[in-house]
């Protein structure tokens, strides 16, 4: 699954290991059948490989251009302020 994916999306190994946050020896070892990826990665993998790197890193995935990317804290409109505590 590795191999196809960097052949087909024209990325380095490096890029990829870096965008899953893991080692670039980890993705090596996944390629050459050493290691599987968890089921994280294995999640990451496949939206690469459907949507591209691009779109994943972006937030902004094929065909779901109407929802708002997630913010930085993983939260959909997180710059609305929330007052803690009863009033």
């Amino acid at each position: 699954m590795v191999a196809e994916i960097v052949k087909k999306h024209r990325i380095t190994r490096r890029k990829l290991a870096e965008s899953l946050g893991v080692a670039r020896v980890t993705v090596l070892r996944w390629e050459k059948g050493y290691r599987n990826p968890s089921a994280l990665a294995q999640f990451a993998l496949r939206l690469i490989d459907i949507h591209g790197l691009d779109a994943l890193l972006s937030g902004e995935l094929a065909g779901d251009s109407k929802r708002k990317p997630l913010s930085q804290s993983g939260k959909r409109n997180a710059g609305q302020s929330v007052e803690a505590g009863p009033k």
